[in-house]
């Protein structure tokens, strides 16, 4: 059985959208015409530039064919000549406005913070633990940002999604579950005095949690127990 943690040793060098389609991004049919425009509506250019700029090259393209989208963002492919590959996570609004979508700038504070959090969540993760994350080149939260959104540029890292265990195939069960288990562990080990969003006290100074954002981007204090957390979040939804 290989390491929990054993990757394919050529990470930038997959091109995400090998695996993508044109309905890739649009696979809940409510908000397909949405996130279209909403790509189409992005300065694609600014983010080449942008990736540009931290490579010190100039040959960098990006795809708006196809991309791919999770809960609260898209994920576009950004590619160069020496078959280096990025991706740009790029934002969704907690809203949803009424079209037309072109001159809207997709922005807020509380966007802002959740994304610089990750941020520096995903930073944390990768110095505290062996768990194979992407790394951050670059992200934007300007409130003048030419492309019209908050994104991240990170690495490209080749994998499957599995969004119910149950359902992973036989022959990769113990895989995959060792996979959970180990990275599950190395996650408890990072612990905090509250829950929240974890927020650099400077540039590359110590994190602290002193709020916490729920759906929709409510920004709410910082928790002190998982009780009291449970218990905002359920009172929020409902």
């Amino acid at each position: 059985m290989p390491s929990p943690y054993t990757f394919p040793e050529a990470l930038l060098t997959f091109s995400p959208s090998s695996k993508w389609t044109p309905e890739s991004g649009l696979q809940v049919p409510w908000e397909a015409s949405f996130v279209r425009d909403f790509v189409d509506s992005l300065n694609t250019q600014a983010i080449v530039d942008h990736a540009n700029r931290l490579r010190g090259r100039t040959d960098a393209t990006i795809r708006k064919d196809v991309f791919a989208r999770g809960q609260e963002n898209v994920v576009l492919e950004i590619s160069f000549n020496d078959e280096e590959y990025w991706v740009a996570r790029v934002q969704l609004p907690a809203k949803r406005p009424a079209p037309p979508y072109k001159d809207i700038h997709f922005h807020s504070n509380k966007m802002s913070a959740e994304l610089v959090s990750e941020v520096q969540t995903m930073n944390h993760i990768r110095e505290r633990t062996n768990i194979p994350i992407p790394t951050v080149y670059g992200f934007c939260t300007h409130e003048d940002n030419t492309v019209g959104a908050n994104y991240i540029l990170m690495s490209a890292v080749e994998g499957d999604l599995h969004f119910i265990l149950p359902k992973v195939p036989d022959k990769y069960k113990e895989y995959v579950f060792e996979q959970y288990a180990h990275m599950v562990l190395d996650m408890s080990a990072l612990q905090f005095p509250k829950i929240g969003l974890v927020t650099a006290t400077e540039e590359g100074g110590d994190l602290i949690i002193n709020s916490s954002i729920l759906e929709e981007f409510y920004r709410f204090p910082a928790f002190d127990t998982a009780q009291e957390y449970y218990v905002n979040r359920a009172k929020h939804i409902l």
